[in-house]
């Protein structure tokens, strides 16, 4: 009989944070990137030390990006009554890695259990 770990692992992607140099007041959110970000439609990113409201908004989740350039991106979150967005800021791409299935909580599951399937 043995233990397995049912669940995934939310890792940072090496070298994938990028410095915020501005972010529009609409919705959905556009932001820009000080160099060309390298991400995709899906990827998800994390964001840290936003001001203002873009702050209160982002700064404590992860979302769903949608790119529209190589140093821009949308986030579905209405910003049109925000403060204009003054400076400062970086996203972090995040991924997802299964470690033994997809979906459910994660947890250990013996190995007399999986007899049953």
């Amino acid at each position: 009989n043995g233990r397995y770990f049912v669940g995934a692992v939310r890792t940072t992607v090496a070298l994938t944070t990028a410095n915020i140099t501005g972010a529009t007041s609409a919705n959905p959110i556009e932001l820009t990137t000080s160099a060309p970000h390298g991400w995709n439609t899906g990827n998800e990113v994390d964001f840290d030390g936003l001001p203002g409201n873009f702050g209160t908004a982002l700064n404590s989740g992860t979302f769903r990006i949608i790119r529209t350039g190589a140093s821009t991106f949308t986030v579905d979150v209405n910003g049109t009554g925000f403060t204009a967005y003054s400076s400062g800021g970086t996203a972090t791409r995040v991924t997802q890695t299964a470690i033994a299935g997809q979906g459910g909580a994660s947890g250990w599951i013996d190995m007399s259990f999986l007899g049953y399937f």
